[in-house]
């Protein structure tokens, strides 16, 4: 389990020190005793016209399921 602190090195890590001050303020001034899911992914993946379960399982590295979930789920 994470906690505050460790996301408080990679906000640092990512951003310096006096900007994630100022992150790491806002967020136990607007957020404090929240718990938030951080999923694996940042974003949905970007699925092309012509991707099939093949080149989605190649260019991110998924499972043959979840290229499936994921033409099924993202496409039009």
């Amino acid at each position: 389990m994470m906690r505050f602190p460790d996301l408080a090195d990679i906000i640092k890590r990512e951003l310096g020190e006096s900007a994630a001050k100022r992150v790491l303020n806002a967020i136990c001034r607007d957020a404090a005793g929240e718990q938030v899911y951080i999923p694996a992914r940042p974003s949905d993946p970007e699925l092309l016209p012509t991707d099939t379960v093949k080149t989605i399982r190649r260019r991110h590295a998924v499972s043959r399921s979840t290229a499936y979930n994921w033409i099924n789920k993202y496409r039009l």
